[in-house]
């Protein structure tokens, strides 16, 4: 959907929904930020592709599902019985925690580039914030979740479902540690950062395929900086993505979580076997083939000075 008059009015409405939900002092009006979010949300995803009309409707049909779910629980929370494990279920279904994730990474490849932020970080802030407000740590969950995602992004081929896998691992990450502090949110605003610059790169450089990195010769400058973002988003210090496993790590250590913290780890490394593909495909491999469309001096200037940011985690720091 090109940027017209009703596409400012539902991206506006969105971001309202997002507002009522955060700001509401009871669960009524939560759930109605909730739906108008997403039935915001849903027009501005939907286009005249086949596959992104596809994509709207598994993301409609689990997002409903989800949301009766929250509303059952909103009104057992009128009764005697314990309503937060249905809830955890509504909120563990919006945030595609694995393993209910597989519709979302179908759903992910169907997403426009400039619809993909929103879908990624927008509609997941305010369920987080309500697992924040149950207080609940799902173990079983938060290590199956690793696990999986770790093992399902080794083998993907499409950056945006790299990207997809990528926040479901860091959501179960921020999810980890919700229930004891909330650092998530300054984990979510780094994470934010990091997924608005990957998603921005994509959209210069006009790349979908891990493939297509190696064909498509670009400047230095250019390699440089995919190296830079893929350092960060892999957790290497001192780039800005250190310090959200350096804070979920360090609470894990406090609380004395030695088996999550154990997979944790593990997974780091192999989704960090991920990045490393992009970051050498990019730096290393040489091809006789040019772009099509050369990449201007303009943006090659707003690629390095977004990338800049991750330089600042020791300013971050202190």
């Amino acid at each position: 959907m090109k940027l017209n008059s009703t596409t400012l009015l539902f991206k506006t409405m969105i971001m309202m929904g997002m507002m009522i939900s955060l700001s509401s002092s009871n669960w009524i009006m939560l759930w109605s930020g909730l739906e108008l979010m997403l039935m915001s949300f849903i027009p501005v995803m939907n286009s005249m592709k086949v596959m992104y009309t596809e994509s709207a409707m598994k993301y409609f049909i689990m997002q409903s599902i989800s949301s009766a779910m929250l509303m059952m629980s909103i009104m057992m929370s009128l009764t005697m019985i314990n309503n937060k494990m249905l809830m955890m279920g509504a909120m563990l279904i919006k945030l595609a925690i694995a393993p209910m994730n597989m519709w979302f990474i179908s759903t992910v490849e169907g997403v426009s580039v400039s619809m993909l932020f929103t879908m990624l970080i927008t509609m997941k802030i305010t369920p987080m914030m309500i697992m924040s407000y149950l207080n609940m740590k799902p173990n079983t969950i938060i290590i199956s979740s690793l696990m999986i995602t770790a093992l399902l992004i080794i083998n993907q081929t499409s950056i945006k479902k790299v990207i997809g896998h990528s926040s479901v691992f860091n959501f179960t990450l921020m999810l980890s540690i919700t229930a004891m502090s909330s650092l998530w949110m300054n984990f979510l605003l780094i994470y934010s950062l990091l997924t608005w610059s990957m998603i921005n790169l994509m959209k210069t450089i006009k790349i979908k395929f891990i493939n297509q990195i190696m064909i498509n010769e670009q400047s230095n400058l250019i390699k440089l900086n995919i190296w830079i973002l893929m350092m960060s988003f892999m957790g290497m210090p001192p780039l800005l993505g250190f310090m959200n496993k350096l804070m979920v790590f360090e609470l894990m250590m406090m609380t004395k979580e030695i088996m999550i913290l154990t997979i944790m780890v593990t997974s780091s490394m192999m989704i960090a076997f991920m990045y490393m593909r992009l970051s050498y495909s990019s730096m290393i491999m040489q091809s006789t083939k040019m772009k099509w469309m050369s990449i201007t001096n303009k943006k090659k200037m707003k690629i390095m000075w977004i990338n800049m940011i991750n330089l600042i985690t020791i300013m971050y720091m202190m």
